[in-house]
């Protein structure tokens, strides 16, 4: 385990470091794992900021084909 790499964050503790025989782990106030954000406080707020601003960015990518006149709409079955 590389110990310069690691973090730590402890829920309901004041800890902000984990001590080891081999060095200490310094704690951090907030991590993504899965995707997920989870910070100290365990609130979700952080995380519900996060999903927003990635899928403003999905959207503002979409926006410039969706208005191209460069792009035609296929004929569905509806349209035959």
């Amino acid at each position: 385990m590389n110990i310069a790499k690691t973090k730590c964050m402890s829920l309901g503790t004041d800890t902000n470091h984990l001590e080891l025989d081999n060095g200490d782990i310094t704690g951090c106030t907030e991590f993504r794992y899965l995707g997920y954000i989870f910070t100290k406080d365990g609130r979700d707020i952080e995380n519900t900021r996060h999903r927003v601003t990635q899928a403003r960015k999905i959207i503002r990518a979409l926006n410039g084909v969706r208005w191209s006149k460069e792009v035609t709409k296929r004929p569905g079955k509806d349209d035959l």
